[in-house]
C-alpha cells in the first residue's frame, strides 16, 4: 500500500465491495465487526451500504483506510424494560454459569491456548451480568458518522463493552450467530478460528469463530462461505442451554 502511486490509490477508493449481495464502487460504505448489528443498521438505514468482508478483517486496519471505509464505533444503548430482562437473567445464571464452566473444561481438554486468551476471566465470564428478553430487544445507536440522531434497532444478542453486559433474546440462546457470536467476541480475533467442538445437543448455542482471510486473491461472491473457515463455515463451541417453554395462551 506504501508504495501505490496517487491514481492506484484513488482507484482502490471506487473498487467495488459487497454490501449485503450488491456491488458498491460509490461511498461512503461503512464497516461495523459485529455482524448482527451491521445488518440492522443496513436494514435502518435504507440507501446507506455496508461492507459484508468475507471473513475476519480486523487487522486488516490499513486496507480498510485504502479502501475510503468508514469505520463505525458506536455509542449502544439498550431500551426496553431493564428490571424485567435483569430479572429474568437472574432466573437463567445458574444454568447459564453452568454453560461457561462446560466450555472452559471443553477448551482446557481440547485447546488449552485458546482457552488463555479469553480476553475477560473465566469467573468474569461466569459472573456477567445476564439480561434476558422475551423477544428482541431495541438497541439505540449513535455514531456521528451515521448522522446526529438515534438510530433504532432490533437485536438478538449483544455483549455491550461500557458496561459490559450480556443481553440475550431467550431464544437466541440456541442460535450460533447471535448468543455464540457474542461470546466468540471476547477472544483475540487470531484466536476465534482454532477448533473447539464440543458434545452436540439438540438445542444449544455455538460460539462461531472464523479463521482471518489474508488472501487478496481470495474472490466469492456474498452468499460463499469463506473458504478461509473451518468446514464452510468455522470452529464453534457450543453452550448448552436449556430450552424454555413458551406459555400457550
Amino acid at each position: 500500500m506504501g508504495q501505490a502511486d496517487r491514481r492506484q490509490k484513488e482507484r482502490l477508493r471506487t473498487l467495488p465491495l459487497v454490501c449485503f449481495g450488491e456491488w458498491i464502487s460509490t461511498r461512503p460504505i461503512y464497516y461495523l465487526e459485529d455482524r448482527e448489528l451491521r445488518a440492522a443498521l443496513a436494514h435502518s438505514l435504507q440507501g446507506q451500504h455496508f461492507w459484508t468482508p468475507p471473513c475476519d478483517v480486523t487487522d486488516l486496519s490499513n486496507l480498510m483506510a485504502a479502501l475510503g471505509l468508514i469505520c463505525l464505533n458506536p455509542v449502544l444503548t439498550v431500551g426496553g424494560n431493564r428490571q424485567q430482562a435483569m430479572d429474568a437473567g437472574e432466573t437463567m445464571k445458574p444454568s447459564f454459569r453452568q454453560s461457561v464452566d462446560q466450555l472452559s473444561n471443553e477448551l482446557a481438554r481440547n485447546d488449552a491456548s485458546t482457552r488463555e486468551r479469553l480476553t475477560i476471566t473465566w469467573d468474569g465470564l461466569r459472573d456477567i451480568p445476564l439480561f434476558v428478553y422475551d423477544e428482541p430487544f431495541e438497541l439505540n445507536v449513535r455514531d456521528p458518522n451515521l448522522g446526529a440522531g438515534l438510530v433504532q434497532v432490533k437485536m438478538k444478542a449483544l455483549l455491550s463493552k461500557a458496561p459490559q453486559e450480556l443481553h440475550v433474546w431467550t431464544e437466541a440462546f440456541h442460535q450460533r450467530d447471535n448468543c455464540g457470536r457474542a461470546i466468540a467476541s471476547l477472544f483475540p480475533p487470531d484466536a476465534r478460528w482454532k477448533p473447539a467442538i464440543v458434545t452436540p445437543s439438540v438445542r444449544r448455542t455455538e460460539i462461531h469463530t472464523t479463521r482471518p482471510c489474508r488472501s487478496s486473491a481470495t474472490r466469492h461472491s456474498a452468499n460463499d462461505a469463506c473458504p478461509c473457515t473451518v468446514d464452510g463455515r468455522g470452529a464453534a463451541a457450543v453452550l448448552e442451554m436449556p430450552v424454555r417453554k413458551r406459555r400457550i395462551s
